[in-house]
């Protein structure tokens, strides 16, 4: 049984906790070599990503990097289990995309707006009012007062770059959730420390929901929570490197969760091949029940 843990940064706390369940290898994603010839090969050093029982993948948000990791998840989710699949993380990692199936399942977003240059920036104030957040191309997120600043940071983009526009909510609280399985951690971070929540029932429900709409092993989704609602605001297929400055519990979840799988699949594999073997043990016995018979001589 062996696990890759694909990420920008190493954590050692979490390479070392999962190396104690199972043999755990730390890919460092700018080190990854994709090939492709007569076939595709996925190498780090001498390690062959093919080898590999289950990849990890604890995504960012930068732009490139969910180009590598999507050319990754396509590459090798026929051959090793993978969190989620290629064609669902590129839907996760475009936020139009993502709260549009979102809605459509009854699951509050926040109003938004997506442009590709700032002349249709007036109509937009006209249904949207200031605060606002702006997420960049990068994901990077800057809250924006007035008109004069947010035609500032548009004008730094070319046309063509997709801008989001979010209307701010209100005396909402940040609340982060971690998901694997059935199993859901909530932690709130204030003034960078981070505190460990328990999640309200309904909160629970669509966490889960949202990782079964995407078929997702595990993800953090991040919430904005208000008096009487509560608004999706982000996904990472990450194990949230925030809580483990709390706990390892989700580590802890993770792992057992890796290791029911990859059993999982050695059964559903042995199966295939129960089955193969016996059908072809019906051959054998048909041959030999029935052998051809000779051909009488005239």
């Amino acid at each position: 049984m062996k696990v890759g843990i694909v990420s920008a940064k190493m954590n050692k706390d979490v390479l070392d906790f999962f190396n104690q369940k199972f043999p755990t290898f730390f890919i460092p994603l700018s080190e990854i070599k994709f090939g492709v010839e007569r076939s595709f090969s996925i190498q780090h050093k001498k390690l062959n990503l093919f080898d590999l029982d289950y990849l990890i993948i604890n995504s960012n948000s930068s732009t490139l990097n969910r180009e590598i990791f999507y050319t990754l998840l396509k590459m090798i989710e026929k051959n090793v289990n993978t969190p989620i699949s290629s064609e669902n993380f590129l839907i996760v990692s475009n936020k139009v995309l993502f709260s549009n199936i979102l809605i459509k399942n009854n699951i509050n977003v926040r109003k938004m707006f997506v442009i590709a240059q700032k002349a249709v920036i007036e109509d937009i104030l006209k249904e949207i009012s200031f605060p606002l957040i702006v997420s960049l191309p990068s994901k990077k997120r800057i809250v924006v007062t007035k008109r004069s600043t947010l035609l500032e940071v548009l004008s730094l983009f070319k046309p063509g770059i997709m801008i989001t526009i979010e209307k701010i909510l209100r005396n909402a609280r940040n609340l982060s959730v971690f998901v694997v399985g059935n199993s859901v951690i909530g932690m709130e971070k204030i003034d960078d420390k981070i505190k460990i929540v328990k999640v309200e029932d309904k909160i629970k429900e669509t966490a889960i929901k949202i990782k079964d709409l995407f078929s997702i092993d595990f993800c953090t989704i991040d919430f904005q929570v208000t008096e009487d609602k509560f608004y999706v605001d982000d996904i990472k297929i990450s194990y949230s490197e925030d809580l483990l400055k709390k706990t390892n519990k989700n580590l802890e979840l993770l792992a057992n969760f890796i290791e029911n799988k990859i059993k999982e699949r050695e059964k559903s594999i042995f199966k295939k091949i129960e089955k193969i073997m016996l059908k072809l043990l019906k051959v054998v016995k048909s041959e030999i029940s029935y052998p051809w018979t000779k051909k009488k001589r005239l």
